[in-house]
């Protein structure tokens, strides 16, 4: 097969579209992954949006202030639409093994979970911490529900790392 014929059928084999944010970027913006198990993944944000692929301006505005908070390089950190493709806990075990992950406005059984997990508060869970909560920009225009995230999940599933 000659690699013009190759190209031509990756889009039907790998059908998880998968981003990582730039180290460099000024702003996040989404890169494809070719092979994600490559990098490792300190941190997945799922948010669930059945309408669009990606997030909007102001949810990676969200995600820009926690990630800088929290002091995780960007490259470390993958959003994926858990709407989209039939993600499932199992897929993001094997092909990311994320030490931690957020999920925003994702509940478990949309993962493929079939457990009952409290909303911000962390879940250990098969050697990863998760969070369950609302949508990004719901948590973002709830101060009393940021404030609770943050105290009792985000600042537990970080303790190691300095937070500014």
């Amino acid at each position: 097969m000659s690699l013009e014929e190759t190209l031509d059928i990756l889009p039907f084999l790998y059908t998880k579209e998968i981003y990582a944010i730039e180290e460099s970027a000024q702003q996040y913006h989404f890169a494809p992954l070719e092979e994600p198990a490559l990098k490792p993944v300190e941190l997945l944000i799922l948010f669930h949006n059945e309408t669009v692929r990606r997030m909007n301006d102001d949810e990676l505005d969200v995600i820009d202030r926690l990630i800088g908070k929290i002091s995780i390089p960007r490259n470390a950190v993958m959003l994926m639409n858990s709407a989209q493709d039939g993600l499932n806990f199992p897929w993001i075990k094997t092909h990311l093994s994320p030490k931690n992950i957020i999920a925003f406005g994702t509940t478990p059984d949309q993962i493929g979970l079939n457990l009952e997990a409290p909303q911000n508060l962390v879940l250990p869970f098969y050697g990863f911490q998760i969070v369950f909560t609302q949508s990004i920009l719901r948590v973002d225009r709830n101060p009393q529900l940021k404030k609770q995230i943050w105290s009792n999940a985000i600042l537990k599933m970080f303790n190691a790392r300095k937070v500014k």
